[in-house]
């Protein structure tokens, strides 16, 4: 039942994970039913398990394809110590960011009810139980979402494969539901606030210190909202477009320079939604320029576009060493 719980939303097996291969597809199957956290949190786990078998049955002759599958399989791990070592990590995970997000909010609800002039009245056992239930309520659920719930967006090597063609990384229509719901909230709250600061509305009684606050973290929520919803990368067979707030950006893929994640303190922009990632490129006269781009999992095609990225440079540093190998060698 706990099991079954921590694989929601989406706790059935993905059918494009299939290889059409039956000894992978069943070794796959028994391993995602082990496994917890949602659709793309498995993922990641069944994407390595069938590389792994997929390379191994591709390197031998078709009929010892079964021997190599079997062989490789383990190696990888039995289906029930690979999800035992999953579950795992992702507890440990949530040990370590419920208690993070938890006194994040309590204390920071402590601070807003402190200037809000609420807590008079109060017993420190009654600040205390209500520090404590913040903690404890805000830590899991949020602990819940960001350890079983996402999972960062990573490279697909199927995808790397492909023939480049026109492709669109953007959200889905989902996703910017919830984005439009999150602007209308914030916005609401933030509105309500900034009234407060003038004497008027629901805060119009509480510090200025109070409204200040809670006015400023909407207004945060609500450009962070705005910004991913704005997001979008346009893939073409020679470049790509970022649509941001900042505008259109034309990049050509053989001037791409770089791309690597970055501290995952960059999350606090309100341009980046999603794991953060430095994007280098050379500009027409040869100067190199970078910008911030968050990826995850809600993103359609972001892995196919982090492939692309990473395909491209690792042709270039090939190309590079080459180029190197050929002028250093002596001469006869």
């Amino acid at each position: 039942m706990i099991r079954t719980l921590l694989r929601l939303p989406s706790p059935g097996w993905e059918s494009d994970l299939a290889t059409g291969i039956e000894s992978i597809d069943n070794y796959l199957k028994s391993l995602d039913r082990g496994l917890v956290g949602s659709k793309s949190v498995r993922r990641l786990t069944l994407l390595e398990a069938k590389d792994f078998l997929l390379e191994a049955a591709e390197n031998v002759p078709t009929e010892k394809q079964d021997q190599a599958i079997a062989a490789a399989a383990e190696a990888f791990g039995k289906p029930d110590d690979v999800a035992r070592r999953q579950r795992s990590e992702l507890f440990l995970e949530f040990g370590r960011s419920a208690p993070f997000y938890g006194l994040g909010f309590a204390t920071w609800m402590f601070i807003i009810n402190y200037f809000g002039s609420q807590m008079t009245d109060v017993s420190w056992s009654g600040i205390v139980g209500m520090f404590v239930f913040n903690a404890f309520f805000f830590g899991t659920f949020m602990g819940f979402c960001m350890t079983f719930c996402y999972a960062q967006s990573l490279p697909d090597s199927d995808d790397a494969s492909e023939q480049t063609t026109s492709f669109v990384v953007s959200l889905p229509r989902s996703s910017i539901v919830a984005g439009w719901a999150m602007i209308v909230l914030f916005g609401i709250i933030s509105l309500t606030a900034l009234l407060g600061l003038a004497g008027v509305g629901l805060f119009g009684a509480e510090s200025f210190a109070f409204n200040v606050m809670l006015s400023v973290v909407g207004l945060w929520l609500v450009a962070k909202a705005a910004a991913s919803l704005l997001f979008k990368i346009h893939v073409n067979e020679a470049d790509f477009v970022i649509q941001s707030w900042r505008g259109l950006t034309r990049i050509p893929f053989n001037q791409v320079s770089g791309f690597a994640p970055e501290s995952q303190r960059y999350m606090v922009f309100p341009s980046v939604a999603g794991a953060p990632f430095r994007l280098k490129w050379l500009d027409q006269n040869g100067r190199e320029k970078s910008t911030m781009v968050g990826f995850n999992a809600e993103l359609k095609n972001a892995d196919r576009f982090q492939a692309l990225l990473e395909q491209t440079l690792e042709y270039r540093r090939q190309s590079t060493l080459e180029e190197i190998k050929e002028a250093v060698k002596p001469c006869d």
